[in-house]
Formats: C-alpha cells, structure tokens, sequence
C-alpha cells in the first residue's frame, strides 16, 4: 500500500512540475462548472469536490475492504447518472481467489 502510495505522489509530482498550469486549469474548472441537474443526476446536490475526496478515501480503505471499490468508482464520476449506479452492482460479484490449479505428474 506504502509503494502504491509513493508512486502516486511521485506521478502527480512529476505531473504537476512539468505542466503546473493544466493543474491549475483542472482546479478552477472544477470549481467553475455546473453539474447537470435534473432526476437523472442522482448526486446533483453533492458537491463534485466532496464526492471526489470521499472517492479518495473509499479507494484507500478498498485496498483493505475490497467491496468499497466500486462505490469509490461511483463517487468518482463526473456527473452520476442513474444507470451509472448499475457499477454497483459489482459490490455482490465474487472476489475468492482462482483455485490454483496443480499440475500433473
């Protein structure tokens, strides 16, 4: 989780001295833009810089809990349609392991 960690900040740090003006772009376009609205935006009234820190935080805990991942990648989305919560559903699929196959002789 540490090295995952550290190659993140690594990348975004990387990212951030080559091109610090495209950051700052993404910020102010983030704070600047309406979501849509209407019933079909199921988190119109969440504020799309609160979803994307409780995102953050639901993907760091799904390295321990796996099952937060896909709320995670739903918190994620831009604009949070209602058929984008059918991503929910892979919060039943299945995560054992493969059984590991022996071979013959």
């Amino acid at each position: 989780m540490l090295q995952g960690g550290a190659v993140l900040v690594l990348v975004m740090s990387i990212s951030i001295a080559l091109t610090p003006g495209t950051w700052s772009d993404y910020r102010a376009l983030l704070a600047a833009a309406s979501a849509p609205t209407g019933s079909y935006n199921v988190l119109a009234s969440v504020p799309v810089w609160l979803r994307l820190g409780i995102a953050g935080v639901l993907a760091f805990a799904a390295i321990r809990w796996i099952r937060l991942a896909p709320i995670a990648v739903t918190m994620a989305y831009p604009v949070v349609w209602f058929h984008g919560l059918s991503t929910l559903t892979a919060i039943v699929a299945p995560v054992d392991s493969p059984r590991r196959v022996e071979p013959d002789g």
